[in-house]
């Protein structure tokens, strides 16, 4: 097997110059026919503000892709796409649901999420030369046993596969949220060692002929398109992590799933509500049903009204975000802080505080801002970063929350930005985790402790020696400390 990462010594800068020149090529580009092709029906003010966000946030991937793209950690670039696509794209849409705001209080949304993104980038520039330049987490970790990686690979696969079929562990949110977790990991140490020829071609059919679609078709028997997204973009940010090229496979995939599957999803669980036949159905025959309403859909045999408007309107958090800073604090009263509370505690597993209180702050947000009915105590809405950080404390909040974002960015990128092959899983765990800042911030933050604290110890089992002296890791505040860290931006 081979023991480094295809592209710590063969990387080729011209290369990614290259790519970083296509990269704002279809950007601009996008952007420029958007322009043109809705400047008649829509405000150019607020046209102008939403390239401004969509620019904004695809600088990262251009600045990366030009610096050499040196490290395996995507998460700024790609927390910066999440903005651009979430919340600069939907103002080029004809369909999206506003809620009745103005155009005046879209374009001031936009105004603040580009005020946020410029915040983040500095604080993340800023503080990788001043306030977190010394902090290190320094890594001896040896290379894989591929035999026994390859054995934890399918184990952690099974172990998540299980989940699926027995309810009572499902019902456990700490083990649910495990067991989830090692099956991501599980399948990024099986691609791994495909990627980098440590497995035979037996075991490689074997995963992308059982394990990998049956991870597949029971993640969208949960009616949870995202599910199945984050696999696929997790094994193309491990597949850039060790080729430095674009899976253009995966991204094909990604576009068919988003565009065909996802009107289906709302059938789908119209069809698996309380009473209906398949509401108690185990995994796979809800599976079966998502698959079946999918190809009826694609053959013309049904109609899903308002197709189109759904898709879109599921990339669109600025509305949301609109109706909180048009309504904060004017109508609702700013949180103070309070939706932070469990930040202090969430990181606990419920198995050990069975009295634990539960995470239910997106339907809390829902109806204290009328855009959930009162009496609705299940649905959850997205209640994304930037918009917690307005409802709890108006545009200030926006931009230092947006700046700590940027500093904790930088940190992690500190402790974990190193050239060696058996962190490629953890990065790119870390990476997908935390990219798309969908979900409040302590929700998505109490995760990243248990992803990194899972991801050590079944990388640590995959070790050659996993004696614990060789394998050690110590936090260094040295201002001369001795690193291998990847040059990301200087």
């Amino acid at each position: 097997m081979k023991d480094t990462c295809y592209w710590i010594n063969s990387i080729n800068e011209s290369r990614m110059r290259r790519l970083a020149g296509i990269y704002a090529f279809m950007v601009i580009t996008m952007v420029s026919w958007l322009f043109y092709t809705t400047i008649n029906s829509s405000n150019r003010h607020l046209l102008g503000l939403g390239v401004i966000v969509v620019l904004l946030g695809a600088l990262p991937g251009f600045v990366y892709l030009w610096r050499g793209a040196r490290s395996s950690i995507l998460l700024l670039p790609l927390h910066g796409l999440y903005y651009s696509v979430m919340f600069g794209m939907p103002v080029f849409y004809a369909h999206i649901n506003w809620f009745g705001m103005p155009g005046a209080a879209i374009e001031y949304s936009l105004m603040w999420v580009g005020l946020g993104l410029v915040s983040l980038y500095l604080m993340f520039l800023l503080s990788g030369a001043t306030i977190v330049k010394n902090i290190t987490l320094q890594w001896s970790m040896p290379a894989w046993d591929s035999k026994r990686a390859y054995l934890i690979g399918w184990l952690c696969i099974a172990a998540n596969i299980l989940e699926y079929f027995m309810r009572s562990l499902r019902h456990v949110s700490s083990l649910n949220q495990l067991l989830s977790l090692m099956g991501y990991i599980g399948i990024g140490i099986i691609f791994d060692l495909h990627l980098r020829d440590g497995i035979s071609k037996l075991q490689i059919a074997a995963f992308y002929a059982i394990a990998l679609p049956l991870q597949l078709i029971l993640r969208l028997g949960t009616g949870s398109l995202a599910n199945v997204m984050i696999i696929v973009l997790y094994m193309a940010c491990i597949y850039w992590a060790e080729r430095r090229r674009v899976p253009m496979m995966m991204v094909v995939f990604l576009i068919m799933l988003i565009f065909l599957v996802n009107p289906v999803k709302y059938v789908y669980r119209y069809s698996i509500g309380p009473g209906d036949y398949y509401a108690n159905r185990n995994a796979l025959r809800k599976a079966e049903l998502f698959i079946n309403i999918t190809w009826q859909y694609m053959l013309g045999k049904i109609h899903i009204s308002h197709a189109k408007s759904s898709t879109l309107n599921r990339f669109d958090d600025l509305s949301i975000f609109t109706v909180v800073n048009q309504e904060t604090p004017i109508q609702v009263p700013y949180w103070h802080g309070a939706t932070y509370a469990s930040m202090l505690t969430g990181f606990i597993p419920r198995m050990l505080w069975t009295g634990k209180p539960l995470q239910d702050l997106g339907n809390i947000f829902g109806r204290r801002y009328d855009i959930l009915e009162s009496k609705d105590s299940i649905t959850s809405l997205n209640f994304p970063w930037i918009t917690e950080f307005y409802a709890n404390y108006g545009g200030t909040g926006v931009i230092i929350g947006m700046a700590l974002v940027g500093l904790a960015l930088r940190l992690i990128y500190n402790l974990f930005a190193y050239e060696h092959p058996s962190l490629v899983i953890m990065q790119c765990t870390i990476t997908v985790t935390l990219f798309f800042a969908e979900s409040n911030l302590s929700l998505m933050w109490n995760g990243l402790i248990e992803t990194i604290i899972t991801s050590w110890l079944i990388l640590y089992l995959c070790s050659v020696n996993n004696k614990i002296g060789d394998n050690s890791v110590n936090i260094s505040f040295k201002k001369n400390a001795s690193l291998n860290r990847s040059n990301y931006y200087r």
